[in-house]
């Protein structure tokens, strides 16, 4: 093992895109302890619950966290810095967060301090994965639920055709607007053709094929390139979103759900922030929703089990 100013260092010199990532993690876990929303790591174990590349593990780790266990459902070395897994303090495990909380705390050392950044979402069964963690940690373990809320303009993660604008702190189209254009389809030929190199999970040749210059209300095209695309379009949701992405990815439980699920499994919440973006709600939408939950970009829950 190799102490992590080495780690870092090395990471740096070899890895410079990767280490720029972790770079702005740190700035974003440095950014939410200032503000009180996490618990300072400082002689905390960690478990990085869907640590993806395992940059927050890492960052947590610089943070002062006295050990790290970042852990998802498949680990991807081929993206990951090879001295990550030399770096003393970390562990990388491979594993179902359900299945892994039965061994987590087995250990003198178990965590003290859970974190789960933006894969709340991505759970098939949060409450059963819930569930399982309460029933295995001991009271007063800490936990950080970083949630992305489903009914959001973007909440489908269709981000191929809508992005955050943080100058606004809305969320765009990126799309051509071909159908305001003489040359119809054509003019988004390009947009369409990078959704299909780079997104081919998010747009297919299903997608590709309702493609109709002379009837774009209902081309997915046209119907996607909107905010909200996803909510509008509920009663055809399989035809506009034919790509399996869509149905499996995520668990579009509610900001209130969430909570819920938290409190029903043995959590006390300490605080529950929303972060509320500026677009403006459609009125077709209004009547089905409320304001809150469609303006709402994240969830930030704080909670303790008892």
């Amino acid at each position: 093992m190799i102490p992590l100013d080495e780690a870092v260092a090395r990471i740096a010199n070899e890895s410079p895109a990767w280490h720029a990532e972790y770079q702005a993690y740190r700035g974003q876990l440095r950014h939410w302890i200032h503000k009180g929303a996490l618990t300072n790591p400082a002689g905390h174990v960690v478990w990085d619950m869907g640590c993806g590349w395992g940059a927050f593990s890492l960052a947590f780790l610089a943070e002062g966290a006295k050990a790290v266990m970042g852990t998802d459902t498949v680990i991807d070395r081929t993206r990951m810095p090879a001295a990550l897994f030399e770096t003393d303090g970390l562990r990388i495990v491979e594993g179902d967060t359900a299945a892994l909380a039965a061994s987590a705390w087995s250990g003198a050392d178990g965590p003290t301090l859970l974190f789960m950044h933006l894969v709340s979402e991505h759970v098939a069964d949060l409450p059963a994965l819930l569930r399982s963690v309460r029933s295995n940690c001991p009271a007063g373990t800490r936990l950080f639920v970083h949630h992305d809320n489903y009914y959001q303009p973007v909440g489908h993660h269709d981000h191929g055709f809508l992005s955050y604008r943080p100058a606004t702190h809305s969320v765009e189209s990126n799309a051509s607007r071909c159908w305001e254009s003489p040359e119809r389809c054509e003019a988004s030929a390009v947009h369409r053709e990078t959704l299909r190199r780079e997104r081919d999970w998010q747009w297919s040749a299903a997608s590709e094929a309702t493609r109709d210059p002379a009837s774009c209300d209902t081309c997915n095209y046209r119907i996607r390139a909107e905010p909200w695309a996803h909510l509008a379009a509920a009663e055809r949701f399989t035809r506009v979103f034919p790509e399996a992405f869509f149905t499996v990815a995520l668990n579009k439980i509610t900001p209130f759900q969430l909570r819920q699920h938290l409190v029903e499994a043995g959590f006390d919440i300490e605080s529950d922030v929303r972060d509320l973006l500026t677009n403006s709600v459609p009125e077709a939408l209004a009547g089905k929703f409320t304001e809150a939950d469609l303006r709402t970009f994240t969830v930030t829950v704080v909670a303790v089990s008892r």
